[in-house]
């Protein structure tokens, strides 16, 4: 009989060696590598830290669990990569400091000679240029006469990537574009990752536009749209110690990488990366010239083009959510909306662009006959 005095039972308790025997083989005991069947110690795998070779741009071991701290978006990286939205003229904008190069690997500083560099950017700004003019040349430029950081070279070999097979008469130095693709990831993965930078959301869609890989074309995507975030190049940056040069450059690289994601997303049956509908980033001014010379008429079908890309967002999101509001007002509503968009867009052509013009034209965009198939699809 149990009694507030007597103490818990198990207290009282008296094992006996039979039992304690019993119960010591209960307990756990830890293998040594040596009992594990048919798997000899040297052969169990460790895992270690991932770590870069020397050789271009391939990590010795997985890099996916490695990404996540690679942006350090509280760092400022020079001019267009300002990392905030706020409306403080009394924010002081610290100065782009200088790089240390001597981090970047040799080969990866490798460059063609001046003469070959320059037939290169021109090739590029003469037959590129024309369907995708994000970037003016003279940033280019100015990127090949400092070479002060790895998005420099990483933008460079871009470009001679990208221009590489239209050359006129290629030699091998022009025509290996396998070797300017594999710097350009090395630089990428090296260096060009852990801080997000302009130069490198405009090196990546430039890449990305003559891959002929979609799926690594998507990849590359992804990364220029985390990297579009980070840097604020989705908001209005409104701040008097803000050039506009550095404002026209966050506005080009923003909606050169939206008209090329639209694309790919499209071609590649993949939601848009960015929703434009969640940016206020103001879209690039038409020129008021009545009778616009040959690079102006190539601006202003540019912002034309951009526009037609977001009415063609808006419908892709529209046929791809259509099962969820059919039959209703809104899918009504929403229809006669993307279609009277579209027609004011497809009206509002300048004469120059219309499809009998641009018939004649050999390099013309057929804006009008991509018009009139968005149209036939919607």
């Amino acid at each position: 009989m149990i009694t507030e005095a007597s103490p818990p039972p198990s207290l009282n308790l008296e094992f006996s060696e039979d039992t304690l025997m019993y119960l010591a083989d209960l307990k756990p005991t830890k293998p040594e590598l040596s009992d594990l069947p048919g798997l000899p110690v040297q052969d169990i795998p460790v895992t270690v830290p991932m770590t870069y070779g020397i050789d271009i741009g391939h990590p010795s071991q997985d890099p996916v669990d490695q990404l996540a701290d690679r942006f350090e978006s509280t760092l400022y990286v020079g001019p267009a990569s300002l990392l905030t939205s706020e409306d403080d003229d009394e924010q002081i904008i610290p100065q782009d400091d200088l790089y240390d190069l001597s981090s970047v690997d040799a080969q990866l500083k490798i460059l063609p000679n001046q003469e070959i560099a320059e037939s290169l950017i021109d090739v590029y700004y003469q037959t590129m240029y024309r369907h995708y003019p994000h970037l003016k040349k003279k940033v280019v430029l100015d990127c090949y006469r400092q070479l002060s950081r790895p998005q420099h070279f990483l933008l460079l070999n871009s470009i001679f990537f990208a221009a590489s097979p239209f050359f006129p008469n290629p030699n091998k130095e022009l025509s290996d574009r396998g070797t300017y693709y594999q710097r350009a990831l090395a630089l990428l993965q090296l260096h060009c990752l852990k801080t997000p930078h302009v130069l490198t959301v405009i090196s990546l869609f430039i890449l990305g536009l003559h891959v002929r890989m979609t799926g690594t074309v998507w990849i590359l995507n992804g990364i220029v749209s985390k990297m579009i975030y980070e840097l604020g190049l989705h908001r209005k940056v409104k701040n008097n110690q803000i050039s506009e040069e550095v404002k026209e450059l966050r506005d080009m690289a923003f909606w050169g990488f939206f008209a090329s994601e639209t694309w790919v997303s499209a071609c590649y049956g993949r939601p848009s990366a960015i929703d434009e509908s969640t940016c206020d980033v103001d879209l690039l001014p038409i020129p008021p010239d009545q009778i616009p010379d040959e690079e102006t008429r190539l601006h202003i079908a540019w912002i034309l083009h951009i526009n037609l890309l977001r009415i063609f967002a808006q419908v892709r999101k529209y046929l791809h959510g259509w099962s969820k509001i059919a039959g209703s007002n809104r899918e009504e509503n929403q229809f006669r909306f993307l279609d009277a968009t579209l027609g004011r867009w497809f009206y509002t052509l300048p004469h120059w662009l219309k499809f009998e013009e641009m018939a004649q034209d050999p390099r013309g965009s057929l804006l009008g006959a991509i018009g009139g198939d968005l149209e036939i699809l919607l």
